[in-house]
């Protein structure tokens, strides 16, 4: 669920996106999609930074935090569809 959102940089160059992945602690993110395509493939080096969040105190939730360095080449369908392998609820 995209939960925020706000661009940066001179000409906007920059989107910065809130993710929510859980209501919850998780133990771990092992795979971030865009597009259904992983994260760290090769397209994506220089326009792509993603932290994790895994809901430890003091956050509440799990999240991701995307950074897009807008290039219409990578992205050129718009904002793409961020899904998330993640593992389990932490107890």
């Amino acid at each position: 669920m995209l939960a925020g959102i706000a661009s940066t940089g001179a000409n906007n160059d920059f989107l910065h996106l809130i993710v929510v992945l859980a209501t919850h602690e998780i133990e771990s993110v092992n795979t971030v999609f865009l597009d259904a395509i992983e994260s760290e493939d090769a397209r994506f080096s220089d326009h792509v930074t993603i932290k994790n969040y895994l809901g430890r105190r003091p956050q509440s939730a799990s999240y991701l935090y995307v950074v897009l360095k807008w290039n219409p080449a990578i992205f050129s369908t718009g904002i793409p569809q961020i899904s998330a392998d993640i593992y389990g609820r932490r107890v």
